[in-house]
């Protein structure tokens, strides 16, 4: 299984500390490539050397402005949990590159991808990303769509390659 680590601690001396928006980020997009565990680097307060920053815990041992984000994004994936669990990765689309670079081939348009379920959005937006999944135990088709815009929150419409019989949210 695809175990994946996602960055809290920043670097005070790049003046990089990742947003609760790249976190998310981060972490469904895990999610759209199959990963089963989420695990989250994270430096305790008291261990955080000179250059790092806090991640969840701020050097006092008091909450950032970040956990309450990290605290109810855990809870998502953990509703998220029993279902994907269950199911395999079998392709993910995007409608754009969107400043990404070496998935031509993983675009709705690239005539890489046949027999897609999902053969595109219907705006393009390049924020757009959908991963393809099936039950591992009854053969049925799930997608989990995921927002790559840190600042728009967008609603998308998909193009599938064949008509549904059935929808579910």
């Amino acid at each position: 299984p695809l175990w994946v680590f996602v960055q809290l601690s920043g670097n005070r001396e790049r003046r990089m500390v990742p947003t609760a928006a790249q976190v998310q980020l981060q972490v469904y997009a895990a999610l759209a490539y199959g990963a089963q565990g989420i695990m989250y680097w994270a430096l305790a307060p008291s261990h955080a050397g000179p250059g790092y920053a806090p991640a969840l815990l701020d050097e006092r041992g008091g909450p950032t402005d970040r956990y309450d984000a990290i605290a109810a994004l855990n809870a998502e994936v953990h509703a998220l949990g029993p279902t994907l669990l269950q199911l395999d990765p079998v392709e993910v689309g995007f409608s754009a590159p969107g400043n990404q670079v070496g998935i031509e081939h993983d675009l709705f348009t690239s005539i890489d991808r046949t027999d897609a379920l999902v053969v595109g959005e219907a705006r393009s937006d390049p924020a757009c990303m959908v991963s393809h999944f099936r039950g591992s135990a009854d053969g049925a088709d799930y997608l989990l769509v995921v927002n790559r815009d840190l600042r728009r929150k967008p609603t998308f419409r998909l193009r599938l390659g064949a008509q549904a019989d059935s929808v579910q949210l």
